[in-house]
């Protein structure tokens, strides 16, 4: 079935946007739920009480959901298997790239005393990937007003990781010439991330 109904398609890019606005504040308050709840009998059903009784988050509509509510239910070995030849789904897997050389970066040590700064770039870049793949690559039922709101959402999280890399390299100047490897290659995606918004106008 449809994850957009006709109402979903009349949606303009601003409607959009309120709907991701509380989508992000529904993923901060798991997350907020979560340290509370961790490792506790029916942890899931409390942070689902907890979350129900907000009425400016889109929840899941039983704690089942709730937990599976960070996968999109794809098979991953399909997608694996899958060629990918395009510009779009290049520019995931670029992406993908980036963030795992950042995360190996981090876990060497070195920079220990300053865990949640490049813990923090490393949620910057997640955060980015996941957008991005919801951008370059989505559904074929997708929104185009959607598609356009999720873009401009896109480069917003783009530029806030290249904040979190100047604070990196601000704080640890030994990372400076790594950090200004990643944001060249960040604005060469941010590049092709504005080429595709424009051509969706």
């Amino acid at each position: 079935m449809s994850r957009f109904s006709k109402h979903h398609q009349l949606w303009d890019e601003f409607r959009w946007e309120e709907e991701i606005r509380k989508d992000e504040r529904r993923i901060s308050g798991y997350f907020h739920e979560l340290a509370a709840c961790l490792d506790l009998p029916d942890e899931e059903q409390l942070i689902y009480d907890q979350l129900a009784g907000r009425n400016d988050v889109v929840i899941a509509e039983t704690p089942d959901s709730a937990r599976n509510m960070f996968s999109d239910g794809d098979d991953a070995d399909a997608e694996e298997h899958s060629p990918r030849r395009s510009v779009e789904s290049a520019t995931v897997d670029e992406l993908d790239m980036l963030a795992a050389e950042w995360n190996i970066l981090a876990s060497t040590g070195i920079f220990r005393q300053h865990q949640p700064l490049i813990l923090g770039c490393s949620c910057a870049f997640a955060k980015l990937l996941a957008r991005c793949a919801d951008f370059l690559e989505p559904d074929a039922d997708c929104a185009q007003a959607l598609l356009i709101s999720t873009g401009k959402r896109t480069l917003r999280d783009l530029n806030e990781t290249v904040q979190f890399l100047d604070r990196a390299a601000e704080t640890l100047p030994e990372l400076q010439v790594h950090v200004e490897r990643f944001i060249s290659r960040l604005g060469e995606i941010r590049e092709r991330l504005i080429s595709r918004l424009i051509s969706l106008r």
